[in-house]
């Protein structure tokens, strides 16, 4: 199971929210992603023409943003190295109080 979707379902009930969003023009095969990868906590989204990567400042992808209940990024990790799945479920945890 991906890390995302493990950490969707842990903290589902606390009210976790995970949005994936795919940046560029292609329209990716969701259906088979999604099966594929097994997810069940994930949201995806398309963001064709880059407007969400460009108002968040995406510079390098993967990028996981970690946004409190008012919308406000608190915690923001490019790429996806040794220890981030652990960093996550504590930043979500202090968000969640």
């Amino acid at each position: 199971m991906p890390v995302l979707d493990r950490l969707g379902g842990s903290y589902r009930e606390s009210g976790l929210i995970v949005l994936a969003i795919n940046v560029g023009d292609r329209e990716p095969d969701y259906a088979a992603h999604i099966e594929e990868n097994g997810y069940e906590h994930v949201r995806f989204a398309r963001d064709g023409k880059g407007e969400i990567a460009r108002l968040y400042g995406v510079r390098s992808i993967p990028v996981t943003y970690l946004l409190d209940r008012e919308g406000v990024i608190r915690y923001a990790h490019v790429g996806f190295g040794r220890g981030l799945e652990k960093r996550l479920a504590d930043e979500i945890t202090l968000l969640l109080e």
